[in-house]
Formats: C-alpha cells, sequence, structure tokens
C-alpha cells in the first residue's frame, strides 16, 4: 500500500552546506573526512520538523535516483514505538545540499512505498526477510543537478565503496556538514566470521546484505541510515543501513556494517520510478 501524503511531504531545498548542527564534534579518522562543499549535491537529509527550527532534526539520510524520486532505508519511514506518529506527512522534511547560487524552495511528496510493500501489491515472493529499502516520489522535479547513477557490483568483488551521509558523533548529535569514509566490501563468509568473533552468535546473512568494514577509527562504528554507497565512477550501489557491529570507543580497531545489495532490488527500483 502506497503511503499517500494527503498534506505533502515538505522538501525543503537549501543553500548551504554549513548550516547543519554547529555544535556537532565529529569522532574524526583516518577512514572518514567531511566531503568539500556540494560534491554530492543528491544526497538528502530526511529530517523531522522541529517548531522553531526550520532546518529541522536529521534522522535519515537518501539519495536522488531520478529527477523525482529518493531512494533511502525502509525503516527510516516506519513510526516509532515510543513515538507514535511520528513519520506522518506532516512532519517530515528532506534537505538538500545544492550549489550557492540556486535559492531554497519547498515541494511536495506525492508518496512513498517500500520493498515488501511493493512485492505485495505485485504477488513478488519475499526472497529475503529483510528488505530494507524504500523511494519517495516527488509531485514535481528537481531541476537544478542531475540525480545520482545507479551500477550493481560483482558478487566477488572485494574493493572500496564510498558512504556519503550526515554521520553521528561521540555527542550523539550530527556533523556539521556531509562526512565520507571509504570502506571496503568484504566477502559473506567473513562477515560471519567477525560477526561470530565478536558476538558469540551466529547471524545467517543473506546476499541482498553488502557487508562493509572501516579500518581505524571512522566518524561512527554505525553509518547514517538511507545513505548511498558510491563505487569509484560516484554510481549508487547500496544503501547504509543502521545495523552495525563496531568495537568499543577504547578499542576501535574496525567496524562492521551491513548494507541493502542494490543488485536485489532493480526490478523493484526501476518498477517504480518508471510509473509501472
Amino acid at each position: 500500500m502506497l503511503q499517500i501524503s494527503l498534506f505533502g511531504v515538505l522538501l525543503f531545498v537549501l543553500c548551504k552546506q554549513n548550516g547543519l548542527l554547529a555544535s556537532a564534534t565529529p569522532l574524526e579518522g583516518k577512514g572518514s573526512h567531511p566531503i568539500a562543499s556540494h560534491k554530492y549535491p543528491f544526497v538528502v537529509s530526511l529530517r523531522i520538523r522541529v517548531p522553531g527550527d526550520p532546518e529541522g532534526q536529521h534522522f535519515c539520510s537518501g539519495s536522488l535516483i531520478t529527477k523525482q524520486h529518493v531512494l533511502t532505508c525502509a525503516h527510516c519511514l516506519d513510526d516509532e514505538p515510543e513515538l507514535p506518529g511520528l513519520m506522518v506527512p506532516m512532519r517530515i522534511q528532506v534537505n538538500f545540499q545544492i550549489p550557492a547560487s540556486v535559492k531554497g524552495h519547498i515541494m511536495l511528496v506525492e508518496h512513498w512505498i517500500t520493498y515488501d510493500q511493493w512485492a505485495k501489491q505485485h504477488g513478488v515472493p519475499l526472497q529475503f526477510s529483510d528488505n530494507d529499502v524504500a523511494v519517495l516520489k516527488l509531485w514535481g522535479h528537481v531541476d537544478y543537478f542531475s540525480p545520482v547513477a545507479m551500477s550493481l557490483i560483482p558478487d566477488d568483488y572485494t574493493g572500496h565503496v564510498r558512504a556519503i551521509g550526515w554521520w553521528y558523533t561521540n555527542q550523539g548529535l550530527t556533523v556539521n556538514g556531509l562526512m565520507a569514509a571509504d570502506l571496503k566490501v568484504i566477502p559473506l563468509e567473513k562477515c560471519h566470521t567477525n560477526y561470530r568473533t565478536s558476538t558469540n552468535e551466529i547471524l545467517l546473512l543473506r546476499h541482498n546484505i553488502l557487508c562493509t568494514k572501516s579500518d581505524d577509527a571512522a566518524t561512527s562504528e554505525c553509518g547514517d541510515s538511507g545513505s548511498p554507497l558510491l563505487d569509484e565512477y560516484n554510481s549508487v550501489v547500496g544503501v547504509a543501513d543502521s545495523f552495525c557491529l563496531g568495537k568499543n570507543r577504547q578499542n576501535r580497531l574496525e567496524s562492521i556494517m551491513f548494507n541493502m545489495n542494490l543488485k536485489f532490488y532493480k526490478g523493484f527500483i526501476y518498477h517504480v520510478t518508471h510509473g509501472y
């Protein structure tokens, strides 16, 4: 079932990149670094609208994949049990980072749909239990910059991807501006082993998971939910989930992140973005 925005989800497009949360102090490390102003304008910040604060409160990231569609995590659009009604349309805004020469304006979101909702509508059997992918459709088109391209990485790929987003700090706040972290893609078997070694538990990882590792102390153990994972050509190949495994801050040698691999959701994304 489509989540229809009867009142409209606000899409607030910002002109400046440095107006997020000035009080945040990021944890710096070799694995992460601030991004040059407006280098990735297709990366968006999903936020709860806060009275008296036009910038809102960041809760997830996403990426513009067409002139009218935003890709993010499905769980970003779920209500929190302790905060019912959190994700109603009138309480969400989406902030873009765009060139300073472009004036900010407000757009509406027509609806959003998760992979599981789409699969149920079209009688597609669920191959995996965790399909944390969703697409939002805007009422209008974004004409100020090009959306990010999407690509698929080979099954045996063990290179690096770059995660882009508003990551969390040691104060539990979001950093002032976008951050990037270069992550190494690791095989699922190694992912299983690392998880079992750290938790003494067995986790069955399906092939829709893109497992990554960050060496040294990156900005945080967890990436920002909904952040795009980019290949060497700056095409999005995955979506960062919030489920991750990191060592404690006194011994932060590595951080394992479990992400959604777009290879298994290309049919869903194509179907939704082409209006079928």
